[in-house]
């Protein structure tokens, strides 16, 4: 429920679920996504830093305090977000000169389906674009991506998604699943 009105325009937005057809599930969602674990903690991380040269982390040349500095940036978060269980992926081969170097493809037959947020109506237009743009998707990519809606279930904090295979009987995490 959460994770929905933080991340998804308060239920406005969208979920994308991808299958993994490979031989070692976990393996693969690290080596593709390069997914890592938020680390919670109460204080700021502590970043080391040279007085006398205060760039040098900064310097791709030093590749290890980069990546250290990168990674207490973005993988630290306060014990008050633990709930969330949240994982977060880092692109190492960011090129400053190619925006585009954020992007990973992702193989068409990885995604299974959208969920559309609970409270995306009919009548707004990201909707229908999001709908048109998966059924070209679908065409141009002869794949049958399926579109689910999620439902908020009355006098209560729950979400169900109806007629979806895993979801509208049980949910597995990202974490249950790297930590199986």
């Amino acid at each position: 429920m959460l994770m929905w009105s933080h991340y998804a325009q308060s239920h406005k937005g969208f979920l994308v679920e991808f299958k993994i057809p490979h031989p070692n599930p976990k393996a693969m969602v690290h080596e593709v996504f390069n997914v890592q674990a938020v680390k919670y903690q109460n204080e700021f991380p502590k970043i080391p830093l040279d007085i006398s040269n205060p760039l040098a982390m900064f310097d791709v040349a030093n590749g290890a305090k980069l990546l250290n500095f990168v990674a207490n940036q973005y993988l630290i978060k306060s014990t008050d977000w633990s709930y969330e269980n949240e994982f977060r992926t880092l692109a190492h081969d960011y090129d400053s000169s190619n925006f585009n170097s954020l992007l990973k493809e992702i193989p068409a037959t990885y995604i299974s389906s959208v969920i559309l947020g609970a409270k995306l109506t009919n009548h707004d237009p990201n909707k229908m674009a999001l709908i048109e743009s998966i059924n070209y998707f679908n065409k141009y990519y002869q794949q049958d991506i399926k579109v689910y809606e999620a439902v908020l279930k009355p006098n209560s904090f729950k979400i169900t998604v109806p007629n979806h295979p895993i979801l509208d009987k049980n949910t597995k995490t990202l974490a249950a699943f790297l930590s199986n």
